[in-house]
């Protein structure tokens, strides 16, 4: 067992002490100096945090610390008596500094009343008591069922140097070395290592036990500095602070930050907590109640006395909402009023005004920029308190930022990088940030001369992407209608909303459930839910979604990505599993020729997919105004039917190469939101996204396309030639589709050769249970990112509008 428990037995020692030594027998009552105690105890107290009291001061009068924003010398403040006298006078004790007595009933040595002596100072443990916070450490159950109570005092923690000192003369409880106080004293790291799904190497090695144990940090906020430190009646002299955040339950919340741990400057993930201020008069350079002073966040370490066995699991950090936050903005919003400028709040209603710290929330690299908080100030600066302990006075909005967040470095740093991309990489991974749809609806906004085929449907429309409900699904923190309030800006962790991992998973520990049905994953992928409702052909249906996608294509990779077509994003590939040499090995017929020629610059699917499957012509005034999202028109399905169909486009690789794909569309018609015809006149814009798409209803062999099926083909030729082919057309321009997509489609260079007409609503007010009418002739804009897919060339075309014997020196009879 670790050095420290032998403290467990500090009491009787300190009592048999003074039962031996003389000076310190029974009898003597008056002698309550130190030089009664033990010697080294006597010796060690002087240089001990408990005498010396160094840590406020330390942290305020570092280069950065709040002292260097404010006028007043720290040993002027109330703060410096309420760490000597204060506390024991109001209790009816003298005091000459720091003495045994402060704790010690009567003598030198006697024994504490703890925890409630220890209480007397450190109010915040008080604090987690009196809001219900429990300790696994402390409670009065019977924890390991051999019918005793296991309730632990101060002391089976903390040592004796930890209260009396050990001889160094430390400038913080934070300092390496100043307390002894550890998890590990009694459980062992060795007996703790892989004993669960969280105890795993990473885990024990960088991450303090608190990090995840600890029930929730505690703080006051806003602390208004001007009344703790103006002294001459102006104001109302006292200490006080405009919110207290913290909890059990939905008021949790803790930050993460690095704490440097020995002397050679070696770091552990540790839990944080803050003391905020706002100054006014005493600001430096201001001296004036004119708003113009300065706000001040200090974050350092915190360890709660609340620990439980499962405090949080794996998506409540690696899931967190601020995390969402600040992989999708590049901030986050910590605390946040929600009083408008100027507002002038009643005391008795301010708690409502405030957005509370939640959950976990990491300290970036970027801190100082990236994490915001917002303050207030009073209106009546010399209102008298309440019986909650707060001024009176009603509040209005002070400041949106903090002027100065300061870590004292040699204590506590931000995250790294590489920490926050491992913490992160599911925040910002595709499944968190549902980035896809933005990125195509945004592209080439801002472009002053956009190249053909780059610019996205948000170009056309007077509607930005963050007010479709479309955002409340696909994009977790936009504040859009649907998972916030745009009023406030509140972002809810629920769906839709903030990604979690119980999004899809049914534990919250997915570690310890891993297995997702893939009824699950159409949750949300409902094209290959359409293809099983189709009755569509799929050779792994008895294959579970994992089987293909590895674990970067759910959770991320670290980094950041704009669309499951950008490189690195999804690894599933035919090629997994089915090699090319096996595949150009065949069987010496035509199976082995077409896998032979096409093996390079063909990918599998553009074959084996049985079908590519769309809705057609959105009806975007519609969502935009009604969130009703429907189409006019739904395309694919299997080849018995006669719907199967597909484009061919080039996919853009890794390399900057391309391969032929398949691909699909999605289409969208706007009239009354069209941003260069506004209003319901009929002359909107008519929209078609292309990109490639990989249908999860693969044919078996044999029955895959032929060469017949691309090659030679009359929509082939007449592309190759500059003739126009009819994809989708309402001809008799009566609302109703008379030629639907079927068979292979190449797109060309000049997409508009593609002729795809769009229809109306006759009531747009009856939704999807109007009547249509023809609307448009043609697509106004055909949309392909170049980053991810291409037109097919001049020279695939040629090669496609040939017969057989144009790729081949023998003619291959179709498949």
């Amino acid at each position: 067992m670790q050095k420290e428990l032998r403290w467990r037995w500090l009491p009787l020692l300190l009592l048999a002490v003074a039962v031996l030594l003389p000076g310190c027998s029974s009898d003597s009552d008056n002698d309550h100096t130190p030089a009664s105690a033990e010697p080294a105890v006597e010796q060690n107290f002087a240089t001990s945090l408990h005498s010396t009291r160094a840590g406020k001061d330390t942290w305020y009068n570092d280069e950065t610390g709040f002292g260097s924003v404010v006028d007043i010398a720290y040993a002027d403040l109330p703060c410096a008596g309420c760490h000597n006298k204060a506390a024991w006078e109001d209790a009816g004790k003298s005091y000459d500094g720091a003495n045994c007595l402060d704790c010690h009933q009567a003598e030198a040595g006697d024994a504490v009343a703890m925890p409630d002596t220890c209480y007397g100072c450190h109010s915040r443990q008080k604090t987690e008591i009196a809001l219900g916070m429990t300790d696994v450490h402390t409670d009065d159950v019977d924890d390991n069922g051999d019918g005793t109570v296991d309730a632990l005092g101060c002391m089976d923690c903390h040592s004796s140097g930890d209260v009396h000192g050990d001889g160094t003369a430390y400038d913080s409880m934070l300092a390496p070395g100043a307390v002894d106080a550890n998890c590990a004293n009694c459980h062992e790291s060795t007996e703790l290592a892989n004993s669960n799904d969280y105890h795993n190497d990473t885990h024990m090695d960088a991450i303090d036990c608190s990090a995840c144990h600890m029930e929730s940090v505690i703080t006051c906020y806003n602390c208004h500095f001007d009344n703790e430190a103006i002294g001459d009646g102006s104001v109302l002299h006292a200490k006080f602070a405009s919110a207290k955040f913290g909890g059990p339950g939905e008021k949790s919340w803790r930050f993460l930050v690095n704490r440097v741990i020995d002397q050679e400057g070696n770091t552990k993930i540790f839990p944080g907590s803050m003391q905020s201020l706002m100054a006014d008069v005493t600001a430096i350079g201001d001296g004036q109640d004119d708003g113009g002073g300065k706000t001040f966040v200090g974050i350092g370490p915190y360890y709660s006395h609340a620990i439980k066995k499962n405090a949080i699991t794996c998506q409540d950090c690696h899931a967190s909402a601020a995390l969402q936050q600040y992989v999708d903005t590049g901030s986050v919003d910590v605390v946040k009023w929600n009083g408008a400028d100027g507002e002038v709040v009643p005391a008795a209603e301010m708690g409502a005004k405030w957005q509370a710290p939640k959950g976990v929330i990491p300290v970036p690299p970027d801190y100082a920029e990236a994490l915001h908080f917002e303050f207030v100030d009073l209106v009546d600066p010399a209102a008298p308190l309440n019986a909650a302990g707060t001024s009176t006075s009603a509040r209005v909005a002070f400041k949106r930022q903090a002027d100065e967040i300061h870590l004292l470095d040699k204590y506590v740093k931000p995250l790294t990088a590489e920490q926050m991309a491992r913490l992160g990489f599911f925040s910002s991974s595709l499944h968190a940030t549902r980035k896809g749809k933005e990125t195509w609806y945004a592209d080439g906004m801002g472009d002053v001369s956009p190249a053909a085929l780059q610019q996205g449907f948000g170009n056309f429309v007077d509607v930005p992407y963050a007010d479709l409900p479309c955002a409340g699904c696909h994009n977790g923190t936009d504040n859009g209608p649907w998972d916030a309030d745009p009023a406030e800006g509140v972002v809810n962790d629920s769906w839709p909303g903030n990604p979690v991992c119980t999004d899809c998973h049914s534990s919250r520990n997915p570690a310890a459930d891993p297995a997702v049905a893939a009824a699950t994953c159409y949750g949300c992928h409902s094209r290959q839910a359409k293809e099983n409702t189709l009755g569509m052909a799929n050779v792994h249906a008895a294959f579970e979604c994992s089987a293909c996608h590895g674990f970067s294509d759910m959770h991320g990779d670290g980094t950041g990505k704009a669309t499951m077509f950008e490189a690195g994003a999804l690894t599933a590939d035919c090629q997994s599993c089915h090699g090319v040499p096996e595949l150009t090995a065949g069987d010496g017929g035509v199976h082995q020729d077409a896998h032979s020629i096409h093996a390079g610059s063909v990918d599998c699917s553009a074959c084996h997919m049985e079908s590519a499957i769309a809705c057609y012509n959105c009806h975007f005034d519609n969502e935009a105004d009604n969130h009703q999202k429907f189409a006019s028109g739904f395309f694919g399905g299997s080849i018995e039917s006669g719907k199967s169909w597909r484009f061919l486009v080039n996919r853009v690789m890794p390399d900057g190469g391309t391969k032929v794909f398949p691909g699909s569309m999605q289409s969208l018609m706007a009239d009354v939101h069209s941003a260069d015809f506004p209003g319901d006149d009929e002359q909107g814009v008519s929209f078609v996204g292309i990109g490639p798409y990989f249908a999860h209803a693969v044919m078996p062999k044999g029955q895959t396309l032929g060469c017949a099926d691309c090659h030679a083909t009359a929509k082939a030729i007449a592309l190759a030639s500059g003739a126009a082919v009819d994809v989708v057309r309402d001809a008799n321009q009566d609302g109703a589709w008379d030629i639907i997509p079927q068979g292979v489609i190449p797109v060309p260079e000049d997409p508009s050769l593609l002729t795809m007409d769009f229809v109306d609503l006759v009531d747009p007010g009856a939704n999807a249970a109007s009547a249509r009418k023809f609307f448009k002739s043609g697509a106004d804009i055909v949309h392909m990112p170049e980053d991810y897919v291409r037109p097919l060339n001049a020279t695939q075309l040629d090669m496609l509008s040939n017969g057989c014997a144009g790729c081949h020196p023998n003619t291959i009879p179709g498949l």
